[in-house]
């Protein structure tokens, strides 16, 4: 109510002639009474729409599992594609997150009730979703693994905030591969120092990859710089061009694929 009288002061004021404004919220109803029928407005989810269901068609179809479950049946996956963007209330960040849970869990033993059990299952409320994902669906040691790489991934920003350098507040592949290995400390006092080879570079930053876009409630995501498309798999077969590609691993940022 605070903010609503601010902007009714400002739009009522002497000087309200000169002044637009574009003002964005979530639907709570406190601000579609004071604004819905009195200014121009429109409702975001409205516009994207199209485009979640068209996100959430092809996202399913990347799955053949899925796919063999709708058959050739178009209205079948059309039906089923407008409950979950339905379910999804105009937010996209849903979508996605629960497009990938059912592309990574669904099989081909199961049939079309097993998938429309397991949308419903999935809590419209975005941050009931998280709680599912993060919390109630792990095991104890996946949820403790999940904790040290969400409390590196903060520690990382605060040193960054702290240093006033905001290109480093993503930690690269690389720095996770050893952030995560207890073995290392060790490892640093009984060998040698050389450069690593190409197969440990490789096989560090793959593992790191791997558990990145697979677990961690798919929050977290990796950044190539100048590299399009999926980073485990190479442009080419040329051995140059290979071994540069497993140099770009290392630099690959793990950031978060959304701010909420």
């Amino acid at each position: 109510e605070t903010i609503i009288n601010f902007f009714r002061d400002l739009g009522r004021g002497k000087h309200s002639g000169s002044i637009k404004m574009c003002l964005s919220s979530r639907p709570w109803a406190v601000f579609e009474e004071a604004f819905g029928h009195s200014v121009p407005h429109l409702r975001l989810q409205d516009l994207t729409y199209d485009d979640m269901h068209r996100y959430t068609r092809d996202r399913l179809r990347e799955s053949a599992a899925i796919q063999n479950c709708f058959g050739n049946d178009v209205d079948v996956e059309k039906t089923f594609v407008k409950e979950a963007v339905d379910r999804a209330d105009g937010v996209f960040l849903w979508v996605r997150l629960a497009g990938n849970e059912m592309v990574s869990r669904f099989t081909t033993s199961d049939n079309s009730s097993d998938l429309y059990d397991m949308l419903r299952q999935l809590p419209s409320e975005l941050d009931n979703l998280f709680a599912k994902l993060l919390f109630e669906d792990q095991t104890a040691a996946e949820l403790s693994e999940t904790a040290v790489v969400f409390e590196l991934m903060c520690a990382r920003e605060l040193v960054a905030d702290f240093v006033r350098d905001d290109s480093a507040n993503a930690r690269t592949n690389l720095e996770l591969a050893f952030a995560l290995r207890e073995d290392d400390d060790e490892l640093t006092i009984r060998l040698a120092i050389e450069e690593a080879s190409d197969d440990v570079i490789r096989d560090r930053c793959i593992n790191t990859v791997q558990a990145i876009t697979t677990r961690f409630a798919n929050l977290l995501d990796l950044h190539s710089p100048g590299r399009q498309g999926n980073p485990l798999v190479p442009r080419s077969h040329n051995p140059n061009q290979l071994a540069r590609d497993i140099r770009r691993l290392p630099a690959q940022r793990v950031t978060y694929i959304h701010r909420t």
